[in-house]
């Protein structure tokens, strides 16, 4: 994605509550939209289309992330949490014109704040994942772009991601939205039969300080 398209993208709840995202950086006929229970069968279909290409980077989830019961399962507890205001999840949908002159939109990807946490670090983790027939066309970097922008609307001080040392692409996605390598964490995750090392990134949103925090005297 260009700079110019970087710097012009914005993203904002949709006004009339139905829990939409615009996102000036996508492409004609993508949009973002806020975790559905409805919309279960859609994500599972999604993950089975992209099992090959998402499990050497996932470790194995708890649940059967292609079937809908699985979804709907996660969805319940991802509500949960959203409740609690400990997350965030939007899915990437695409509003493709069939031959017949029908829209059918399909997931096409993921982005998620989450383990949201106040007090002195308000910070998240960020999550996220692009169909493996969309990619290189700029969605991930929009997508992570976005998420920064809803991290700032939440008050947020940073946000942190993790990728395998060897996911040269999802490197260049975080670098491209201003995330900085902080570290390698060793033998973080067991995927795909083994556990894999990670490089710790971060983006840091402000340096305001937590809501309420702002008369505190600074202790030196």
């Amino acid at each position: 994605m260009s700079s110019s398209i970087r710097a012009h993208l914005r993203a904002s709840l949709d006004p009339e509550g139905r829990d939409e995202a615009r996102t000036d950086g996508l492409p004609a006929g993508y949009r973002l939209r806020r975790l559905r229970m409805e919309d279960a069968g859609a994500v599972a279909e999604a993950r089975l289309r992209n099992r090959a290409h998402l499990e050497p980077w996932e470790p194995q989830a708890s649940v059967d992330l292609t079937s809908t019961v699985g979804v709907q399962r996660l969805f319940a507890a991802a509500e949960a949490r959203e409740r609690a205001g400990e997350e965030e999840t939007w899915y990437l949908w695409c509003h493709e014109v069939q031959q017949d002159g029908a829209e059918r939109p399909t997931v096409v990807g993921h982005v998620s704040l989450g383990a949201i946490t106040r007090g002195g670090l308000q910070s998240a983790r960020l999550g996220y994942w692009v169909d493996a027939a969309h990619t290189r066309r700029g969605l991930a970097t929009a997508m992570v772009t976005f998420a920064g922008t809803r991290a700032l609307e939440l008050g947020l001080h940073r946000i942190e991601a993790g990728t395998r040392t060897d996911n040269v692409a999802s490197a260049g996605v975080l670098q491209r939205s201003g995330f900085e390598r902080v570290g390698v964490l060793r033998q973080m995750l067991f995927i795909h039969g083994a556990w894999r090392d990670h490089d710790l990134w971060q983006r840091v949103l402000g340096d305001a300080p937590p809501a309420g925090d702002s008369e505190r005297p600074v202790q030196r």
